[in-house]
């Protein structure tokens, strides 16, 4: 099998058009929760910069290549898509991008309040472990202009993952960057 690292370095040293107007990085396996006391998961890659599919590599591989476009004079550069049903591995990975030279585009409808962690508020929004222990820990949240509300793409090309977290209320965190030139 090809990592999305390999399968990224062959897009850049093989792929004969000018650019790549966008790249997808969907739902990835998490890496271990920071500061958890309980061991967990064991098989969950120890933390972002250890074995995380979203690696620093990862994003440093998309930036070249969405960078191409601009080189090739055909506009702005290319764009990223993040999606997670871990908001802390939504917060993080965007953050890795934005280290990398992308900006955040503002959504159409983007999320402009907070989902906490309420037992039976009657809303259908199932709120994972793992998020109320990142509301816990004071971490960063996917709030704002540049976290969409709504899916990206078209409702025929939602992953299985997507249709799953819809179907059991569980948030999905997502936003949208562009490269800088």
């Amino acid at each position: 099998r090809m990592s999305a690292q390999n399968l990224l370095e062959e897009i850049l040293n093989v792929y004969p058009g000018k650019s790549v107007p966008l790249i997808m990085i969907q739902f990835p396996t998490p890496f271990k929760m920071p500061d958890k006391i309980s061991p967990g998961n064991t098989q969950l890659p120890t933390d972002a910069s250890s074995g995380f599919m979203a690696s620093a590599a990862l994003l440093q591989t998309a930036a070249r290549i969405l960078k191409l476009k601009i080189n090739a004079g055909v506009g702005n550069g290319g764009r990223i898509l993040l999606q997670s049903n871990c908001e802390d591995v939504a917060v993080i990975m965007r953050q890795m991008a934005m280290d990398y030279g992308f900006q955040s585009i503002d959504v159409p409808k983007p999320v402009t309040e907070s989902i906490e962690c309420h037992e039976s508020d009657g809303s259908d929004i199932r709120i994972p472990l793992r998020m109320q222990e990142w509301i816990r820990q004071g971490g960063d949240r996917a709030i704002g202009s540049a976290w969409s509300r709504d899916s990206l793409l078209p409702p025929n090309c939602e992953t299985e993952t997507a249709v799953a977290c819809k179907m059991q209320g569980t948030p999905i965190h997502r936003c949208l960057l562009e490269m800088n030139h």
